[in-house]
């Protein structure tokens, strides 16, 4: 037993009066019991009748209504503190509701709010303002004395009527109640700070590590019936309060009218843990130092946010603050170089005692990640002006907390502090550390942890981050351009057919019309075989760039060879197996791109790469006018074989450097620093919620099994299948131009133009569809571009008419790339079912070519049968993309009322998305992906 132990047993009764006197309770900061459930005085039944019903008064607009009918009630019939602190509660809700309650912000409250409220709160020495006091404090009811219990707990009242918003107010009211003796107890150990008590200070250190942890696990219990997304736009709107509101529509605040002429206008900041009386309580007997004022424009003399918010707190809950800190310092004691072995227990336990804090600030970091951050991306702004909707697309760093802050940075700077708390000033020589230790230290945990290395970037500083992103994503969009030359070359080599046929190759081999549409359509036989096999082998190999580049040089030779057939049978053969080659690189390229970007950046990628092959279409033509205009006859081989050769060694030589310059995946990908690969793989977690990884429990055929139990992906496959029918006008665009009337060199010439406006209207419609995040409209709209294109082809024969249809069909391609991009975030983890996904629908789609090929053998007419054929293949597409659409809309219903998973998420993966996200546990990164909604 301590020697000084019995002194503290007189002084306890003197601090039990202490406590009282500061409103302090065996529940903390809550009232001792219960808070009344309704105010007894019949007077003020026109307040109760009103927050009684204050969900449906919001629900259907009515409650500013509500509110200017009630009678400007007096505040002298309240007697008791409890009355005091109920008619608050009630006002602060009025007050928020009647802000918040409409399509737009309420800029004027009336008298009937504002005179009551101004006395009340006067009494009460807090603002007029929903606080953290009316909101937690004040707003219960308990069927049992412990207030810890949450199934025993409710609110009096909620903006929403949710089972989210409750359960977010009582969470809080359970923390608070928790620390309920851990507060005498720190008071003890600050009293024995002056006679050098270390039992009895290691004794309390320890119960508040305790105590913090237990708060921590309760903070966690949020995630089990607090919606995220509920949380976010319907219930954290009505928190906010008039301070740093501008964009949400308060420039001036909120005018405070008193009637009769007077009143003001108020900045006020909104409902917020922050206040909570608690947290700053471990904050001084820990002896934390907070600096940052909230709002990334700290001055000189200025005060702190956590200074600012005790003009939150009740007033005897913010002079025990003050108390407190007044008192002795653990940490000043603790920060002593340690003789004995007391001392040294002493700086453990004060260690672990700011550790649990941190950790617990770090939970909160978290929590804010999932029900604010992460919902504000996704860029819904419909409903009411509020904090939700000015939110909208913002990052963390961009944030508007309700209390006012920048978000991120000042949750990020507390943190912070708190860690910087723990590292004592004086400590054994042994242990003493360089002041950057604890940086080196975490640098070597994530060298000894490879799972977990973008960890590392969840912590970086909010600049630095953005200015690694930005060099990564720059380097990456240099090496990908390199994915649009090979497209280029990639349907060069499978398309050049149809210019060679303008030259004599359908001549020279003896093809009959027939011979000559299996020549084309045999390629996409061994590119349908190919490609799910190719897409589940690349998905789990490490080096993917070597893979595409190695397929790439044999295609190029495959081509080649094409120059040298003679006849039917060794064009047949040479097509099948060219298809066969190049069935690795789309899916492939597809896949690797949405390893790297996230689903707001892919649509715009896809375009750029997809622009390789509309520039071919192009390109083609005026490679194919050059070499047929000017190599007929050279060496004694006819021109066309020549426009293989030559496109074959083009091909050949590219691949070579592609195997130096492609991208890898994010882990492990050459040419980028650690921290840009650390960044690279936090986005793709934070973009979907989960680590783009695959469970090392499961087998190759893992993403097989789950691709096609897949209904959504069946839909799909037909549905772009038709597209693929419709748009199969491509291989044949030569010989519609020819229907022009002109001669082979300008009808290869005329043939560029369309291609280039394609590329054009497919880069804008894709910027466009990732800005809006919206897929459906960008790809019907392009179809009915080219819809209007060939029914003015059928409908005239004008040259000039004609040719400008072709640049409208043409554009038609614009909405094909959105498609593909639709394919990935429709099918975002886990990877290996992504990856047979997009092989499965791409290689179906194929035989779309293969009966393309057929469908313009319909000479008759200009073709006009053939353009009968695609505009009813692109009706088709329309309501194929449609239904898939309401099934998505369906989808996202059942995951906001948690009825459906979008994909099932395997331990070890889990395990991976909680290390790099800081997390405590698998089971909390699991809870990460309930933010997912599919992109409609």
């Amino acid at each position: 037993m301590s020697p000084h132990a019995v002194t503290y047993q007189l002084p306890r009764i003197k601090l039990t009066a202490e406590l009282k006197e500061f409103a302090v309770t065996s529940n903390a900061f809550l009232p001792e019991h219960s808070p009344l459930k309704q105010l007894p005085d019949p007077y003020y039944e026109p307040w109760e009748l009103v927050i009684q019903h204050l969900p449906a008064l919001i629900k259907y607009f009515d409650i500013r209504r509500a509110v200017d009918t009630l009678p400007v009630l007096s505040t002298e019939r309240l007697r008791s503190e409890a009355e005091w602190r109920r008619a608050y509660s009630i006002l602060a809700f009025l007050t928020h509701a009647y802000v918040w309650g409409g399509e737009k912000p309420a800029q004027v409250l009336p008298p009937q709010i504002t005179v009551p409220f101004l006395a009340v709160s006067q009494h009460l020495e807090l603002p007029p303002v929903l606080s953290y006091a009316a909101a937690n404090l004040w707003n219960f009811s308990s069927s049992s004395d412990d207030f810890t219990d949450l199934d025993h707990l409710d609110t009096l009242h909620t903006f929403t009527g949710t089972e989210s918003e409750k359960w977010f107010l009582l969470i809080s009211v359970a923390m608070e109640a928790r620390a309920g003796t851990i507060i005498p107890k720190m008071m003890e150990a600050l009293e024995a700070v002056k006679t050098r008590d270390y039992d009895v200070i290691i004794s309390a250190l320890e119960q508040l590590k305790s105590c913090i942890d237990s708060v921590g696990v309760l903070l966690e219990r949020m995630y089990e019936k607090c919606d995220p997304m509920t949380f976010y736009y319907k219930i954290r709107p009505f928190l906010a309060g008039s301070k740093n509101m501008e964009a949400a529509g308060l420039p001036k605040g909120v005018f405070y009218d008193e009637g009769n002429g007077k009143g003001e206008w108020r900045h006020l900041r909104g409902g917020s843990n922050g206040q909570s009386s608690l947290i700053q309580f471990f904050d001084v007997v820990l002896g934390v130092e907070h600096i940052t004022s909230g709002n990334n424009t700290e001055k000189a003399g200025e005060r702190s946010y956590h200074d600012i918010v005790k003009d939150y707190m009740p007033g005897p809950h913010r002079r025990f603050l003050t108390h407190v800190a007044r008192k002795g310092s653990i940490r000043e004691l603790a920060s002593q170089t340690p003789s004995t072995p007391a001392q040294e227990r002493l700086q453990a336990a004060f260690t672990a005692a700011t550790e649990a804090l941190t950790v617990f600030r770090n939970k909160h970091i978290q929590i804010v990640t999932r029900y604010i951050i992460l919902p504000a991306r996704s860029g819904r702004k419909d409903g009411p002006q509020n904090l939700a909707s000015s939110s909208s697309k913002k990052n963390g760093e961009e944030l508007t907390g309700t209390g006012g802050t920048t978000l991120v940075p000042f949750l990020k700077q507390s943190r912070d502090e708190t860690s910087e708390a723990g590292r004592l000033e004086s400590v054994t020589m042994a242990d003493q550390a360089k002041p950057d230790d604890h940086v080196a230290s975490a640098k070597l945990s994530v060298e000894s942890h490879p799972e977990s290395r973008a960890a590392a970037a969840f912590a970086m500083d909010s600049q630095h981050r953005q200015a690694v992103e930005k060099s990564m994503k720059r380097k990456l969009d240099t090496r990908c351009a390199l994915f649009v030359l090979i497209y280029i070359m990639n349907y060069l080599d499978r398309n050049n057919m149809a210019a060679a046929r303008l030259k004599g190759l359908q001549e020279d081999l003896n093809l009959s019309y027939n011979q000559y549409a299996t020549c084309l359509s045999i390629l996409y036989v061994g590119y349908i075989l190919m490609q799910v096999p190719s897409n589940m082998f690349i998905n789990r190999i490490q080096r993917p760039s070597l893979y595409i580049s190695a397929a790439m040089l044999l295609w190029g030779l495959i081509s080649t060879l094409s120059g040298s057939v003679h006849n039917f049978a060794g064009m047949v053969c040479i097509r099948f197996f060219l298809g066969f080659v190049e069935a690795a690189f789309l899916p492939g390229a597809l896949l690797i791109l949405s390893k790297w970007y996230t689903r707001r950046e892919l649509t715009k990628r896809n375009a750029i790469l997809f622009c390789g092959n509309l520039i071919s279409n192009a390109f083609s033509a005026l490679v194919g006018a050059g070499v047929l205009s000017n190599m007929q006859g050279v060496l004694g081989h006819a021109a066309w074989r020549w426009l293989f050769w030559i496109e074959g060694a083009i091909t050949m030589s590219i691949a070579i450097s592609a195997a130096f310059i492609l991208p890898d995946l994010p882990h492990n990908s050459r040419g980028f620093t650690e921290e840009e690969r650390q960044v690279a793989q936090l986005r793709m977690i934070e973009d979907v919620g989960e680590a783009d990884e695959d469970s090392s429990e499961e087998s190759a055929f893992y993403g097989l099994k789950l691709a096609v139990k897949d209904l959504k992906i069946y839909i799909m496959m037909l549905t772009f299948t038709a597209y693929v029918v419709g748009l199969s006008f491509n291989a044949f665009f030569p010989s519609l131009t020819e229907t022009l009337g002109f001669g082979y060199v300008p009808t290869l010439l005329m043939s560029a133009p369309p291609w280039v406006f394609s590329c054009i209207v497919s880069v804008i419609n894709a910027w466009h569809s990732d800005r809006t995040q919206e897929k459906f409209w960008h790809i019907v709209g392009p179809i009915g571009i080219g819809t209007t294109g060939f029914i003015i082809s059928m409908a005239t024969e004008n040259v000039a008419a004609r040719y400008l249809a072709l640049f409208l069909q043409a554009a038609s391609y614009a909405g094909f790339i959105v498609f593909y991009s639709w394919i990935s975030s429709s099918f975002p983890r886990p990877p290996a079912k992504r990856a047979v996904a997009i092989a499965m629908i791409n290689a179906f789609s194929q035989l779309g070519n293969v009966a393309g090929s057929y469908v313009w053998d319909l000479k008759e007419n200009g073709y006009r049968k053939s353009y009968g054929i695609v505009l009813s293949m692109f009706g088709v597409t329309v309501v194929g993309c449609y239904i898939f659409r309401l099934v998505l809309i369906d989808l996202n219903k059942k995951l906001e009322r948690g009825e459906a998973n979008a994909w099932e998420t395997r331990q070890d993966v889990a395990a991976h998305t909680a290390a790099v996200e800081v997390m405590d546990s698998p089971d909390e990164a699991l809870r990460m992906k309930r933010d997912f909604r599919y992109l409609i």
